[in-house]
């Protein structure tokens, strides 16, 4: 499952992707890449028992809420390097 959104940095918007992968992890995707500038995934039992009561689409929503509320993807942006973080089970505020 996909869910694309905009994203601005320091003035400049982009496009991004946030895609399902394997198991419950999400991969965060500039427009054009190949590779995910963030991967969030969830790193104990509890996260995944909580997360698969929920359906993929709020789950992609969660992560895109995550990694632009945090900074991630302006870290990724800022360092070059992928950020691999925790999905922390966090409702949308919207």
């Amino acid at each position: 499952m996909r869910k694309d959104f905009e994203f601005n940095i320091n003035g400049r918007t982009s496009r991004f992707s946030a895609r399902t992968g394997t198991a419950h992890d999400v991969g965060i995707y500039e427009e054009g890449a190949s590779a995910p500038c963030v991967v969030l995934t969830e790193s104990n039992g509890l996260e995944r028992a909580l997360d698969s009561l929920v359906d993929k689409e709020e789950l992609l929503s969660i992560a895109i809420v995550q990694a632009t509320q945090h900074g991630l993807i302006e870290r990724a942006m800022q360092t070059g390097t992928p950020v691999q973080e925790s999905l922390a089970f966090v409702r949308n505020p919207d």
